[in-house]
């Protein structure tokens, strides 16, 4: 029994696994996310809310586990995120402030924050090279939409059911769906990307300026694409020098009629 248990053979075999656990052990300690895109996880749980998240399996946990954060999607190797997808969660934050920054992601293909409480601003997404689609519909969102301009990817664009203000940004020409109904936006809307899909997109209600474009009124499915636009508010003009003369001098009668009008009663 000695002799079997020492024998070349045995010894050889054994060295074999010690060394492939010792290459397993190795290879699961390497699978870990930057700690830049670690504590980007954190932050972002944190402003969120994050113990207020109706589902937050495995947020939190120790370094080498943020591939396993409920949402969190990483690469075959899990050395990077890929998406955060966290949607219908109950994700909260303070009104108007700006959201973490998620230039940190530099990977990331999918941003899905729809369908929860969010009423910040959100960060620029022009640094997120291989960003594929964002999605933040069905919060109340503030300030303007981030531009997708220099994303070559970029086929999705989802940011209805907000409070977005200010102007549509140019879009990339791989747009295929742009969602933006149901904000405060206002001003004319950018060229339409050749690749936009017919009856995919909405732009109205919004205050957008109307214009004539055949190529909207196919990607939204209606002719015209503005049908449903509310106009844009009318600027309230200011009176010019002379106006103000006559608002001046009217004021002035005004003033001396009824001063006469008291001497008169006593």
């Amino acid at each position: 029994m000695n002799s079997c248990c020492t024998s070349p053979l045995f010894r050889r075999a054994g060295a074999s696994m010690a060394m492939a656990l010792a290459v397993l052990t190795a290879t699961s300690a390497q699978a870990a996310i930057p700690a830049g895109q670690r504590q980007f996880l954190v932050d972002f749980y944190h402003h969120t809310n994050g113990p207020a998240w109706n589902v937050s399996n495995n947020w939190l946990g120790a370094p080498g586990t943020e591939c396993t954060w409920i949402g969190v999607t990483c690469d075959a190797g899990e050395n990077t995120v890929t998406a955060l997808s966290v949607q219908s969660n109950n994700l909260t934050d303070p009104v108007g402030a700006l959201l973490p920054d998620w230039s940190a992601l530099p990977d990331i293909r999918t941003i899905n924050l729809s369908d929860n409480q969010l009423a910040g601003r959100l960060p620029p997404i022009s640094g997120l090279p291989e960003l594929r689609s964002l999605d933040v519909s069905h919060n109340d969102l503030q300030g303007t939409l981030p531009s997708p301009s220099g994303l070559t990817h970029f086929f999705r664009y989802h940011a209805h059911n907000n409070q977005f203000t200010g102007l549509l940004p140019a879009l990339p020409p791989t747009l295929e769906q742009l969602r933006v109904e149901n904000n405060q936006l206002t001003g004319p809307v950018p060229a339409p990307p050749a690749a936009l899909v017919a009856s995919a997109s909405a732009l109205c209600p919004n205050q957008l300026t109307p214009s004539a474009s055949a190529a909207w009124d196919t990607a939204t499915g209606s002719t015209p694409w503005h049908a449903t636009c509310s106009a844009p508010p009318a600027a309230t003009p200011v009176p010019t020098l002379s106006e103000w003369a006559l608002i001046l001098l009217a004021l002035g009668a005004a003033t001396v009629g009824m001063g006469a009008l008291r001497r008169k009663q006593f």
